[in-house]
């Protein structure tokens, strides 16, 4: 061991010295001295094309980085310019229902410099997917402004712009929009420290019939169909398998009655629809989807909690890990879409099938699925929108 360590740190000497030591074109000065001048001129002339090699690989490594880097500002300028096509649809009508909000702030205080002050009310618009700034005014006449962006799941209010920590006031989708609802003398740690602010909110809009072109809420979640009366769509093992977990997909479209075109029992991980949600041309998969976790539980480190909701968005081919979270824990989900078909692994690592999603009518409108456990039995209760893009 110390024969080993001596070596090692005369090796570190050497290559220390040799470092140090004066050099002319690459060889050293006391062995210049000693050489030819056709041995000198061999010698330059090997230094510059060793120098002419490693410029070539430098400019070629900077051209390589600022290809890579002139791609990625393309793709994310086509990202921002279809994200703004997608607001202004969404503001001229053209989005689910619960898409476009109205918000107002009024009472309490806010951050201004110099210290918590009244303010004027505030009156804004908000598309899903959008953030923007807007102006708030104190009653003084200080002026600030504060970001706020809505995901189509949470309304969030005096966000801090690229941080990885929010403090900000986070309110998730309700039913109660619909008809205007009030959060009354609600606070943040955001950079505008939000104090006693009251928020309203109301969905923009004519709300349509049925549940087809709407948003659904994460917190009104129906539960598991029991009416006799409705057939429940299934993926599970079947009964030879009944003692392993079993994955229910209820999809929330009316049912039928019952003795009538019941629903077929197959393979775990194959959603099945009802005969007559499918049609016969679905066309060709979306090329973007958005998954909604609206609600649901998630299990970490033996215990259940309830999801915190969340937006993801997957492209075809797309696989990806997310982080479900949770006020207690989090939980990694292994999500992909490919050739039409959305998998959910909440195991992933461990060989499983996960639960499959195909692609269906309804995407295009929004389609809701409610998982009763996946196949791990790490979320259950799981409500999800499929929303194509």
């Amino acid at each position: 061991m110390k024969k080993c360590l001596f070596g090692t740190l005369m090796l570190m000497m050497i290559m220390l010295l040799s470092a140090c030591t004066p050099t002319i074109y690459g060889v050293p000065e006391d062995r210049w001295q000693t050489m030819s001048e056709q041995e000198r001129v061999a010698a330059m002339e090997a230094y510059k094309a060793r120098q002419e090699v490693l410029r070539q690989q430098r400019a070629e490594r900077a051209r390589l980085r600022a290809m890579e880097k002139q791609a990625q500002l393309e793709r994310e300028a086509e990202e921002a310019r279809r994200r703004q096509r997608q607001i202004a649809a969404i503001y001229r009508g053209e989005g689910l229902y619960g898409d476009l909000l109205r918000v107002n702030l009024e009472g309490g205080r806010l951050a201004f410099r110099g210290g918590y002050h009244p303010y004027q009310p505030v009156s804004f618009k908000i598309a899903a997917n959008e953030t923007k700034d807007i102006e708030i005014v104190s009653r003084s006449g200080r002026r600030a402004h504060m970001t706020v962006r809505y995901d189509g799941g949470n309304l969030v209010l005096d966000e801090t712009p690229r941080s990885h920590r929010s403090t900000a006031l986070r309110l998730p989708f309700e039913n109660s929009w619909e008809r205007g609802a009030i959060y009354r003398n609600r606070s943040a740690n955001g950079p505008h420290g939000m104090r006693g602010v009251n928020v309203s909110i109301r969905i923009v809009g004519r709300p349509p019939h049925g549940n087809h072109g709407r948003r659904h809420p994460a917190a009104a979640v129906p539960p598991p169909n029991r009416d006799p009366r409705r057939s429940v769509p299934i993926v599970g093992k079947g009964p030879k398998h009944a003692s392993k977990p079993v994955v229910v997909v209820v999809e929330r479209h009316p049912g039928t009655m019952a003795g009538r075109n019941r629903p077929a029992v197959r393979p775990h991980g194959q959603a099945v629809e009802h005969p007559s949600q499918q049609k016969s041309k679905l066309g060709a998969p979306p090329a973007r989807i958005k998954v909604v976790l609206r609600s649901g539980r998630v299990k970490v480190n033996r215990h259940s909690y309830p999801l915190q909701p969340q937006t993801i968005e997957m492209r075809a081919g797309q696989a990806r890990t997310v982080v479900v979270r949770s006020r207690h824990g989090n939980l990694k989900v292994r999500l992909s879409y490919v050739s039409g078909e959305l998998l959910l692994n909440d195991t992933p690592g461990h060989h499983r099938k996960g639960t499959r999603i195909a692609h269906a009518a309804g995407w295009q409108s929004g389609k809701r699925y409610h998982i009763k456990a996946s196949e791990g039995r790490l979320l259950e209760d799981l409500d999800m929108l499929v929303v194509a893009e």
